[in-house]
């Protein structure tokens, strides 16, 4: 996911703070994500604590780990397009 970064933007996305939900924290595996992209790191710290609990329990409760990416990129696809609405 990062092998296309230089270890400087890297490090500058890396010292973002990334916001938790109202409820849920963020695990590595969301965290990677948004992480991907310094923009996305904006916009996901926009959103709602709320939004950002379904996001996090959306992506989170699938059982099988491809699902779990397929949601992942949804998210990232809603954040990209300035969507400002929850996931489900």
């Amino acid at each position: 996911m990062y092998g296309a970064y230089n270890n400087h933007y890297f490090i500058e996305i890396m010292d973002e703070k990334l916001l938790n939900g109202e409820y849920h924290d963020l695990d590595d595996f969301i965290s990677k994500y948004i992480l991907s992209d310094e923009a996305i790191v904006y916009k996901w710290n926009k959103i709602t604590p709320r939004q950002r609990d379904e996001w996090i329990c959306f992506i989170t409760s699938a059982k099988k780990h491809e699902t779990k990416e397929k949601r992942a990129l949804k998210m990232l696809n809603f954040l990209k397009s300035g969507r400002n609405e929850s996931c489900c």
